[in-house]
């Protein structure tokens, strides 16, 4: 496993990686614009919750990721080795937007969910690129097969990162124009980033419901070891329930559209239908974890830990 230098005209960032970016760009940034900045200073003076989420998502996701490859690449004949490259990849990423839209869904603690996605995509640079320098070289026996691309990773993380600048931009000038706009190119945004994960993936070779059940598991045991370690550490923290949600949340919701973008551009080394497998790993954690989520978040609501009533609702 070796670093690749491509140069911009040779790079496989195409039309649609680009657009996917800009869809992750444009929900952090409506996401951002509704965020409290003082409750959002506050958890960076005060950044255990932060701390913790870094740890479970740069410490504990990678070495369970190599393990579940590992682990499936020699009990099932079924599962491939760019699959289990693409689940590291995966597992080495930063929190995803997905994690940002529960936490404002189940009303859980948004500011902490910005401050730590805004914290994980900065140190990805470092943390994912280090991390896959470790894990895919054992998995693959030093084979070579997947390279990461700095310049693609370094444009997936400022169109991170500029997303949530420009919705901290929105929140501080408080220009209501500018929200509105935000919030409905984020709306849009969603839908797109529903029906590409819903849709996109059946004109490929590897439709994910047509993927044998044993690549399944592979996903959602990475999905079901992220809840429960980050669940485990956070209660050993002494975190409030309502910031225990919010690190389980953003812990078992990897960046899938920074992954998949970096499994496309790394994996050049196999064949297309090879890649076409790996980029279903993605897909399918996505699927799995917005079921979770929502289980999550259900179970929160009914033991209290976050206020999911109505304001109509008279125990508002």
């Amino acid at each position: 496993f070796t670093p690749r230098y491509s140069s911009l005209c040779t790079m496989r960032l195409d039309a649609k990686n680009l657009l996917n970016l800009v869809v992750v760009f444009a929900i952090l940034a409506a996401l951002t614009s509704g965020v409290d900045l003082k409750q959002f200073k506050k958890k960076l003076k005060k950044p255990k919750g932060v701390c913790i989420g870094l740890l479970c998502q740069f410490g504990i996701l990678p070495v369970s990721s190599f393990a579940v490859a590992y682990l499936f690449d020699h009990a099932s004949d079924i599962f491939s080795q760019p699959q289990g490259v693409a689940l590291i990849i995966l597992g080495s990423c930063p929190g995803g937007n997905v994690s940002n839209i529960f936490c404002f869904l189940w009303n859980a603690d948004l500011s902490l969910s910005i401050a730590m996605t805004t914290a994980s995509s900065i140190l990805s640079f470092a943390f994912l690129t280090a991390n896959c320098a470790i894990y895919i070289p054992i998995y693959t026996k030093g084979s070579g097969s997947a390279n990461i691309d700095y310049i693609s990773l370094a444009f997936s993380v400022a169109m991170v990162v500029g997303g949530i600048f420009v919705g901290f931009l929105a929140a501080y000038t408080n220009h209501r124009r500018s929200k509105q706009f935000l919030r409905v190119f984020g709306f849009i945004a969603t839908l797109y980033m529903i029906w590409t994960a819903l849709f996109g993936n059946a004109t490929g070779s590897a439709p994910v419901w047509t993927l044998h059940w044993h690549i399944w598991m592979t996903p959602l045991m990475l999905c079901l070891i992220a809840w429960t370690l980050s669940l485990c550490i956070s209660f050993l923290f002494g975190l409030p329930r309502k910031s225990v949600l919010t690190v389980c949340l953003e812990s078992a919701n990897q960046n899938s559209i920074l992954s998949a973008a970096i499994i496309y551009l790394s994996l050049d080394e196999y064949a297309s239908d090879e890649i076409d497998l790996a980029i279903g790993i993605p897909i399918m954690y996505t699927l799995i974890a917005i079921a979770m989520d929502g289980i999550g978040g259900f179970l929160a609501c009914q033991l209290n830990w976050v206020n999911c009533k109505l304001p109509d609702d008279p125990n508002y």
